[in-house]
């Protein structure tokens, strides 16, 4: 406490001091010099009142503002490349699933492909024990799936070219939500196979000693053969309409609908009937035997023996009806 208050008596000591010497400095300096010093005081009060700011400070703030802003348009753009990463990469692992089923359905395809020119044909139960071993051992994870295995159901069906056979797939790949819910993209991937039939090639040349034994086939009651199962003569497009539109439409051929002789009795002019794009005839029967073809298979020596003659339309040059 004594060197406390002795402290505090030796600043006030010096404190009169040193206003004895500012007084004395004061009294020296010229008059003129000290009344402008008073002024550019004033000045600079005045300065600030108004509103204008220091130099110094403006630049601290325009640094500051700078930097803010920087940070604003990082916590903008970060999450939008973040985002687009991660759509890549869900992209990435869809197709990698989808290029995996596909390559065992080719490898399914392959097999069933023996198994076409049966007796029996190609059922589904052999379709999904054939597909289901190979992918049995595959690296597809089960969940990457909607449904696991059991989501992936093979389907074979005829091709429209009738010489070739369809096998497809429609599946759920469940994307990866990483932040985000999971979601689930359906695909369809499709195989197309040709059935080991053991024919030669020479056979559909038409040329060589295979040239007159090739696979042609003849509608019932028909006069001429077809080379091609998907002739239109053959594989017919049924389309409905009713009877009072028939009247104003032409195949494609331009010609007009006539009525069928087999079953073309109409009741009532809204009664739906049936046509073919190529046909000349309506028919009020949907199992009408001018809308359905019952074929025989032959070798092409043996319908040309029989006074069969090559179809316009799938055959060489010549005429007929089937």
């Amino acid at each position: 406490m004594l060197f406390f208050y002795k402290s505090h008596t030796l600043i006030f000591s010096y404190t009169g001091h040193f206003k004895k010497i500012y007084n004395a400095v004061k009294c020296a300096i010229p008059t003129p010099i000290l009344k402008k010093g008073v002024q550019w005081k004033k000045y600079l009060k005045n300065k600030k009142a108004i509103g204008e700011t220091d130099n110094s400070k403006k630049r601290a703030v325009s640094f500051a503002s700078f930097a803010g802003s920087l940070t604003v348009e990082a916590a903008l753009v970060l999450p939008i490349f973040l985002s687009a990463m991660l759509l890549l990469l869900g992209l990435f692992h869809a197709m990698s699933v989808c290029s995996q089923v596909n390559h065992y359905l080719c490898m399914t395809g392959r097999k069933i492909a023996a198994y076409s020119q049966s007796e029996k044909g190609v059922d589904q139960g052999t379709l999904y024990q054939l597909f289901y071993s190979e992918i049995g051992g595959s690296g597809i994870d089960s969940d990457d799936i909607a449904g696991g295995y059991a989501g992936l159901i093979p389907r074979a069906e005829s091709s429209e070219q009738g010489h070739l056979m369809k096998l497809s797939i429609r599946f759920g790949i469940r994307m990866p939500g990483y932040l985000l819910p999971s979601r689930t993209i359906w695909t369809v991937e499709t195989v197309y196979i040709r059935p080991w039939t053991g024919e030669s090639a020479e056979m559909y040349s038409g040329a060589g000693e295979y040239g007159q034994s090739r696979q042609v086939y003849v509608a019932e009651n028909g006069s001429v053969y077809h080379r091609d199962l998907s002739c239109t003569y053959l594989a017919l497009s049924i389309h409905a309409c009713s009877m009072s539109s028939v009247q104003h439409l032409r195949n494609q051929y331009g010609a007009r609908y006539v009525q069928c002789e087999r079953c073309g009795h109409v009741s009532d002019k809204n009664q739906t009937v049936f046509i073919t794009d190529m046909g000349t005839a309506w028919h009020t029967d949907r199992h009408c035997s001018g809308l359905k073809r019952t074929m025989d298979g032959m070798s092409q020596k043996e319908a040309e023996q029989s006074g069969l003659r090559p179809c316009s339309r799938c055959g060489v040059s010549g005429g007929g009806d089937a």
